[in-house]
């Protein structure tokens, strides 16, 4: 089996730790995709869990880390439809943080051409949010007016947009 290198955050005294550490490229399953790394983003909620990963804590766990990326198709699992192998996609899914990834292929976005894979990586976290916010939970229009607090915020750039 073919090996790769992934963070992982283990527990430290003061917080969580990254640990490098080499694993096994995961294998795709039924309507999963494997995706070869390219650009990786942090969220305030990876940095937020990491600091409870106290090595006094009993339930503090290792753990993969990285819920947002872009990167490659490089392999379809069974029932995936859509997707090419080669295709660059950008996501969010657990244990990213590494240069392979799999993840279900409703989590994937096709990146714009004019994006680089660093851009694209920024993506997914805060504008899923934001939508599932303003348009799936609060059903707003474009009609509606509101008031985004935070603006400045990774979540909030993107509602004001």
């Amino acid at each position: 089996m073919q090996q790769m290198r992934q963070w992982w955050i283990v527990p430290g005294p003061v917080g969580g730790v990254a640990e490098l550490r080499t694993v096994f490229v995961p294998d795709p399953g039924p309507g999963q995709v494997l995706v070869q790394i390219t650009a990786t983003g942090t969220s305030r909620g990876t940095l937020i869990g990491g600091a409870t990963l106290r090595s006094d804590n009993p339930n503090a766990k290792p753990s993969p880390t990285g819920n947002e990326f872009a990167g490659r198709i490089a392999a379809l699992g069974d029932r995936v439809h859509g997707w090419d192998v080669g295709t660059r996609v950008m996501g969010r899914g657990g244990a990213c943080h590494a240069e392979y990834t799999v993840v279900d292929a409703a989590a994937l976005m096709p990146v714009p051409e004019a994006l680089s894979d660093v851009e694209a990586a920024a993506i997914p976290n805060v504008f899923v949010t934001a939508h599932n916010a303003m348009v799936t939970a609060a059903h707003l229009t474009g009609a509606d007016s509101v008031l985004i607090t935070a603006g400045s915020s990774g979540v909030g750039t993107a509602a004001v947009q």
